[in-house]
């Protein structure tokens, strides 16, 4: 009788404790990365993202028409995701921080070489040279998109050909984005771009931007601009 007591209680502690320990397993492979300090029109995986909600790695935040999100990451960085736009975040294989890839629309991010926040497009790493910066990721149409630095100097650097090229503050640079031909494309969720498997290009770097408060969300559905309207859409940015 009491080996039967026993028995039923291991196999009662097996079933707590087992659920438990998933649930942990779990939460440390999507390890927290800050929280949404402001929300409007946006969701975190399908549900809305409420001020103060939970941002961890993994996570897909979608803004719709007229929204905007902002993040506070844990190390004090801050990313701000336009209307139309999709950003997916992510802890880095190495080291602290957290990145985030642009999937749609465009991103405005702080970040600096102690505390990173690093922007992902195709095959590019964008990150701070050392002192902080703030920088902007759009991508205009299926083939092409920006990249700039409004404050600070941004590095990128293309995986494919391990090239980096340094983006002064108040530059920019445009760039294409290619399917890597060595590359297998996994299926792709409806309503995003799958870019893991893309490589960037560079064409050039554009000159000293206009300081001109033109909002770059109302330009990223229109193609052929010129390279004086792309200037234009990149103009200097505070973060609260």
């Amino acid at each position: 009788m009491f080996a039967r007591q026993v028995l039923a209680s291991m196999l009662v502690t097996a079933l707590v404790v087992a659920p438990a320990a998933a649930e942990s397993s779990s939460a440390g492979n999507r390890a927290p990365l800050g929280s949404v300090s402001f929300s409007h029109a946006a969701q975190i995986l399908g549900v809305p993202a409420l001020e103060s909600t939970t941002v961890f790695a993994g996570d897909l935040i979608q803004v719709g028409a007229r929204g905007r999100a902002w993040v506070m990451l844990q190390n004090g960085m801050q990313l701000h995701i336009s209307e139309k736009s999709q950003v997916q975040l992510a802890k880095p294989a190495a080291g602290d921080g957290a990145e985030f890839t642009v999937l749609a629309g465009q991103a405005r991010f702080r970040t600096s070489a102690a505390q990173p926040l690093i922007g992902r497009l195709a095959d590019a790493t964008i990150r701070a040279e050392s002192t902080e910066a703030v920088g902007i990721v759009a991508i205009l149409n299926q083939r092409s998109a920006i990249i700039g630095a409004e404050r600070g100097t941004l590095l990128i650097t293309t995986a494919h050909n391990s090239r980096t090229v340094a983006l002064k503050e108040g530059t920019m640079v445009d760039v294409t984005l290619a399917p890597d031909p060595q590359a297998v494309t996994p299926p792709q969720s409806a309503g995003t771009s799958n870019l893991t498997n893309w490589q960037l290009g560079m064409i050039a770097v554009l000159g000293v931007a206009a300081a001109l408060g033109i909002g770059l969300a109302l330009s990223l559905r229109e193609g052929g601009l010129t390279d004086q309207q792309k200037r234009n859409l990149v103009s200097p940015f505070r973060f609260p």
